[in-house]
């Protein structure tokens, strides 16, 4: 079926499954108030699909029932470690692309999040111009 699809819209199957994520966006952080901001910020740029996680467990739970596209991740929630979620997600889902959006500004956690794969890291407070670039940066 995909083949199929693929041939149709002269695309390769690679590209076809792409786009099938491009819209599906997770923003997962134990702050009411940041994960309403970041879902407002997706929602102006055009996000469709987006959900809520204020857990690590609600994030993979999430995530092992669609894979996203992307997924907006704070490092300190109450259940897991982002940096541990984060190694999880690229260890299983190589394709996510993962924005850290934290508190912590040290240099060695931020190192500690780029390393093993976060496309990029914004330290809380920002701006929504920040989220914007970020999110221009790993499309």
């Amino acid at each position: 079926m995909l083949c199929a699809l693929s041939d149709y819209f002269q695309v390769t199957t690679d590209e076809l499954l792409d786009r099938c994520h491009m819209e599906k966006y997770v923003i997962c952080d134990d702050s009411a108030f940041v994960r309403e901001s970041l879902y407002d910020i997706l929602k102006k740029e055009g996000g469709q699909n987006i959900t809520l996680a204020k857990t690590g467990k609600q994030l993979l739970e999430t995530i092992a029932k669609e894979i996203p596209y992307l997924v907006l991740l704070d490092i300190n929630l109450p259940d897991k470690s982002g940096l541990e979620l984060l190694q999880n997600i690229k260890s299983k889902y190589d394709i996510v692309k993962v924005i850290m959006v934290t508190a912590d500004n040290s240099d060695e956690t931020k190192e500690k999040a780029l390393q093993p794969g976060a496309d990029k890291y914004i330290t809380k407070p920002f701006l929504p111009e920040q989220i914007i670039t970020a999110l221009e940066a790993v499309k």
